[in-house]
């Protein structure tokens, strides 16, 4: 190992650089190619995540308005549900049945 050279290091240096690069632009372009791939999927998700968010919020406004009481995790979830229904570009009618039980005091 001592006969080691500065030239050789120097060179086994420049080895693992080259070789770091390589991977790095391997990694981007793999990046790249998966993006368009996953723009889709990514899509459905969005609207799965809007039409289940929907549901609840449909399902517990109901329960709401026939008088169904609800204990103060279920309301925090609510409007937890509520908040992110907002944050991802929610309708009206929900928005206007929330607003309504407001009103009512209900909720």
């Amino acid at each position: 190992m001592s006969d080691v050279t500065v030239g050789q290091l120097l060179d086994w240096l420049e080895f693992v650089l080259k070789v770091a690069a390589a991977l790095g632009a391997v990694i981007v372009g793999v990046k790249k190619a998966i993006k368009p791939l996953l723009a889709p999927i990514e899509k459905k998700i969005d609207s799965v995540d809007m039409e289940h968010t929907k549901n609840y919020l449909v399902r517990f406004l109901a329960e709401v308005e026939r008088s169904q009481e609800h204990d103060e995790i279920e309301i925090e979830r609510f409007h937890e549900q509520y908040e992110h229904y907002i944050k991802i570009g929610g309708n009206s009618y929900i928005k206007a049945k929330v607003e309504k039980l407001k009103g009512a005091g209900m909720l």
